[in-house]
């Protein structure tokens, strides 16, 4: 039997996230830095890749976020944030078409707040109902090898289901196949 060393095992998956992040950006570099020569008349051929190591940066430090922050607090905040996450779906549902939620492509996903940064209420809401669940499994509310157990999991999980119906992606789908 083998003894499992978990800081060797943090040190490799450190090491793999960070050589995963600087292949991706050299990647993204690499496919797109002819593009943003012909965009800028050779004048920068980083026009795709600064924004993508801005998004690399906000990856990071939402990772120390939840780092930093006890499970503890995680659990007590998780019923807000789970809230907070349909709330903006709902938002998302009755700003559709507006400036605050751009229709694109015939959907409209994002919500537009301070200059120009976007956001994804979807996301968050996975994010939320993972949160959520653990809190809930964790603390026995919900005891998930249970039927009933599996029923509560699966609807808080697919009331988000409805979402994608009452957008009309569909109808987009099915004009420009």
């Amino acid at each position: 039997m083998t003894n499992f060393n978990s800081s060797g095992a943090r040190n490799i998956m450190l090491v793999s996230a960070v050589l995963l992040l600087i292949l991706g950006t050299l990647a993204v570099f690499t496919a797109s830095s002819f593009k943003s020569l012909l965009l800028t008349d050779s004048k920068s051929s980083t026009i795709f890749l600064l924004p993508h190591i801005k998004k690399i940066l906000i990856g990071i430090l939402a990772g120390l976020l939840a780092w930093i922050i006890p499970p503890g607090k995680l659990k007590k905040t998780a019923p807000i944030l789970y809230v907070l996450s349909v709330a903006m779906l709902i938002i998302l549902l009755l700003l559709r078409g507006t400036h605050w939620a751009p229709v694109i492509n015939g959907s409209a996903r994002w919500l537009v707040l301070f200059s120009g940064f976007r956001i994804m209420p979807s996301e968050i809401a996975r994010i939320a109902y993972v949160i959520l669940a653990a809190s809930l499994v964790s603390d026995g509310v919900i005891r998930a090898r249970t039927g009933i157990g599996v029923v509560l999991l699966t609807v808080l999980a697919n009331h988000f289901l409805a979402c994608p119906l009452l957008f009309n992606d569909h109808r987009y789908l099915s004009e420009n196949l």
